[in-house]
């Protein structure tokens, strides 16, 4: 359910990209959507580098959720979607939710138009369109604070959060 490609290397390779996209497409059949995580190279220090967002939320009226700063945890996609379609509706702007007892808070946000150019550019091929929501995932540090909040600990505190503005 996790395709973990670096997208750079699909870049120009017609067949290639062709093969992603049949595996996203059946993951989306098998499982709903699929979870694409991006990597930073082995030389980045910022965690911005690195992120995992899902395509095939779309499909079901809701917005892509988007996680930055992490690869590795790009499974709190899964509950975070299967949340949305059971209850019906998608996060409101700003919502918390609990992952763990408490210990893992996050926050949903509307994300911005760039998102789709800057991270979730798999999601506007796939589905031939930049017709689509995206939420970012903001993580908490250990301590539950946000970036936007003082005190929150590094690396969290470096993730760029990419808010919707007011048009």
């Amino acid at each position: 359910m996790t395709n973990s490609w670096d997208q750079k290397q699909w870049g120009g390779n017609t067949a290639r990209m062709r093969k992603f996209h049949d595996y996203t497409e059946d993951d989306i059949k098998r499982y709903g959507r699929s979870v694409v995580c991006v990597a930073e190279a082995a030389a980045s220090t910022d965690p911005n580098d690195c992120f995992s967002y899902t395509i095939g939320n779309t499909r079901k009226g809701f917005p892509e959720l988007l996680v930055v700063g992490v690869c590795e945890q790009g499974w709190i996609l899964n509950p975070l979607s299967e949340i949305m379609i059971e209850r019906g509706y998608k996060f409101a702007d700003g919502e918390r939710v609990d992952l763990g007892g408490g210990r893992f808070p996050v926050c949903l946000i509307e994300a911005a138009e760039t998102v789709k150019d800057d991270y979730t550019v798999q999601a506007g091929e796939h589905y031939d369109s930049s017709d689509y929501a995206v939420m970012q995932v903001v993580m908490s540090d250990p301590c539950g604070l946000f970036p936007w909040q003082p005190k929150c600990a590094a690396p969290h505190s470096r993730i760029v959060v990419h808010r919707r503005t007011a048009a």
